[in-house]
């Protein structure tokens, strides 16, 4: 029982992984094509929204995200957003 478990949840996370990537694929195509960038205003916009709703420090969530490596994604998120609302 609990294997069948274990192995219905490795394929369903499989499954939104692979729907996941898909999709970011698709949207960075289409960011290409339409010529919509993320400027680094954008980002630092981002990033004080993202602070201010976490109560930490612009200073503090910037560092964060430098030490994962969550710049890109947030600046791949904002161009989804811009995408999807667009």
């Amino acid at each position: 029982m609990l294997k069948d478990k274990e192995k219905e949840l490795i394929e369903t996370a499989a499954s939104v992984a692979h729907h996941r990537l898909k999709t970011n694929f698709i949207l960075e195509r289409i960011a290409e094509q339409e010529k919509i960038e993320v400027r680094k205003e954008d980002v630092d916009l981002r990033i004080r929204q993202e602070a201010q709703a976490y109560n930490i420090s612009s200073d503090k969530m910037r560092k964060e995200l430098e030490e994962h490596d969550g710049l890109n994604a947030l600046a791949n998120r904002f161009c989804s957003a811009r995408l999807l609302i667009s």
